[in-house]
C-alpha cells in the first residue's frame, strides 16, 4: 500500500508516464481510496496545463515581436490588395 506522501512523490512520473506496472497500480489504487490525494492529482494536472498555456502565449509573444512591422504591412498589403 502506498502512503498519501508516497503518491505525492510519485504524481509526477504519473503523470509523465514515467512509472513502472507496480508504481502506477499502487498509486491508482491509493487514489481510488484516497479522496484527498484525488484532489491534489487534479490541482496538480490543472497546474501542469495552465504553465503550458502560459508559455505557449510566451512563445507566441515572441514571435509576434519577431516580425517587423514593415513586413507585417506588407503581408497585409498583399493580402488585402487581390
Amino acid at each position: 500500500m502506498v502512503t498519501c506522501q508516497q503518491a505525492l512523490e510519485l504524481f509526477g512520473d504519473l503523470v509523465d508516464d514515467g512509472l513502472g506496472r507496480g508504481d502506477r497500480y499502487r498509486v491508482r489504487l491509493h487514489l481510488l481510496i484516497c479522496r484527498h490525494c484525488r484532489r491534489y492529482l487534479s490541482s496538480y494536472r490543472a497546474t501542469i496545463r495552465a504553465e503550458k498555456l502560459v508559455f505557449r502565449a510566451a512563445e507566441m509573444a515572441a514571435v509576434e515581436e519577431e516580425i517587423p512591422e514593415s513586413q507585417v504591412a506588407s503581408i497585409l498589403n498583399a493580402a488585402y490588395s487581390d
